[in-house]
């Protein structure tokens, strides 16, 4: 498929990441405190940066690795958001994982919602590059995955990123089928207490043979190494995976 116009760089999203990236400010956060003293914290609540952030403090709690992985990084936003949760931990990584064409033509059924089309959510490698670099984030750990996800998550590819799980994952990919990919892709290198957040997990209105709550449960019926469940403390489309072969308990007695 040929690449899509990605005009779409100089209007309101380009204006909106200008104003999400003043989110590392020192203006910004004496405004935010300045405010938040006045009208109470929650006024300012970033949920899906303050999910991050707890996820990565747990994982730095057990000594294990510090990643972020994003699967559809769109106009960049969200990826702005996890910079600004994870400079706080030497050592992180971020792997984003795009076509950087916009969306497929839909190949299934469970595909097809109404709002989306091809060619959707097209910018361009090198202008999330800029966004990334221009939140304050380290080029040197950024690894940028280039192509739709059925030639790049390749066997090669869950090898190489083996020593690097993720503690954090955001999936905002649309589609059920890219859904089913990226958890097939990351199923076998997964460990306990990593979150994922499901940006489309209610495009369908929660039917559940439908978008990303289908892969999700196809996933669970399938994997023999663990599963995932809403995290009711971090709620808002947030799961949290654990391995069938806890890491961070003694075997429970003919369980382990």
């Amino acid at each position: 498929m040929g690449q899509q116009p990605l005009a779409r760089e100089g209007s309101f999203s380009r204006l909106k990441n200008e104003l999400t990236g003043l989110r590392g400010s020192w203006i910004y956060r004496y405004v935010k405190h300045a405010w938040a003293r006045a009208v109470g914290r929650a006024f300012w609540y970033d949920h899906l940066t303050a999910a991050i952030d707890y996820s990565l403090s747990v994982h730095a709690g057990r000594g294990r690795p510090l990643n972020y992985y994003e699967f559809g990084t769109g106009s960049g936003n969200t990826v702005q958001r996890a910079v600004s949760a994870i400079q706080r931990y030497p050592g992180s990584r971020i792997y984003l994982f795009d076509s950087f064409v916009g969306l497929p033509a839909p190949q299934n059924a469970r595909d097809q919602n109404t709002t989306w089309k091809r060619g959707d959510f097209a910018f361009s490698e090198a202008y999330i590059r800029q966004v990334v670099e221009r939140a304050g984030w380290d080029p040197s750990h950024l690894m940028v995955v280039k192509g739709f996800f059925e030639q790049s998550l390749t066997g090669d590819l869950q090898r190489q990123l083996a020593p690097t799980p993720p503690a954090f994952v955001t999936i905002d990919v649309d589609y059920y089928s890219s859904t089913r990919a990226v958890l097939e892709f990351l199923g076998p290198i997964l460990i306990s207490g990593c979150a994922f957040y499901f940006d489309d997990l209610w495009s369908f209105d929660g039917h559940p043979e439908y978008g990303q709550l289908k892969a999700i449960s196809e996933f669970n019926e399938a994997s023999s190494r663990g599963r995932l469940v809403p995290n009711p403390i971090l709620g808002n489309r947030i799961f949290t995976y654990f391995s069938y072969d806890y890491e961070f308990a003694p075997s429970i007695p003919g369980h382990g």
